[in-house]
């Protein structure tokens, strides 16, 4: 379930809330694993902080053009950076993508610093924008099992008729191109 922004542009993928954290009581089955991409009830943050991740590190976030006064964050994983031997120039690239917005950077265990970032700020709430990357889900999910987590869908680069193939840039690439140049 998604429900309609309040500018009603995108949808928004909404926190769950769990039953016991609830004054009513829920009508949703305990029994459902639930996940941030499967909501259970609908909450406005009053107070959130802003996860910005790799895949969407950009003016064009959803989080940061939806929340431009919100606090936001961006951890360079170092387990991430470590185990798949990211490269120096790719780890530039993103250090020069984050400098140029408002942002506070950090390294380390990513759910670790963006839950202490929340609770600095004493946020209510993380908006990030969803994810297609495992990794990411995963931490999405550790930190929605602390803190309300909302994600936003961002405009799409390009609309596929199949998924994308998320392996390797290259075969995205050569999935995604002749649909980027028909608009020009």
């Amino acid at each position: 379930g998604s429900a309609s922004h309040p500018r009603g542009e995108r949808a928004a993928i909404l926190p769950i809330q769990r039953p016991e954290e609830c004054a009513i009581e829920s009508p949703i089955d305990s029994t459902i694993e639930r996940t941030p991409q499967q909501p259970a009830i609908l909450m406005d943050p009053r107070k959130p902080i802003l996860w910005v991740h790799e895949e969407a590190l950009g003016p064009a976030n959803p989080a940061l053009q939806d929340y431009p006064n919100a606090p936001g964050l961006f951890v360079f994983d170092d387990a991430w950076i470590q185990d798949q031997t990211i490269s120096r120039k790719r780890i530039g690239f993103l250090y020069e993508s984050a400098l140029s917005l408002p942002l506070t950077l950090r390294r380390g265990d990513v759910t670790s610093e963006v839950l202490r970032f929340a609770q600095r700020h004493e946020a209510d709430a993380v908006v990030t924008s969803t994810m297609g990357d495992p990794r990411l889900q995963r931490i999405a999910a550790a930190i929605d099992r602390e803190l309300p987590l909302w994600m936003l869908d961002p405009d799409p680069f390009v609309a596929l008729s199949q998924p994308p193939r998320l392996g390797r840039f290259s075969r995205f690439w050569r999935e995604a191109e002749s649909v980027v140049w028909e608009g020009f």
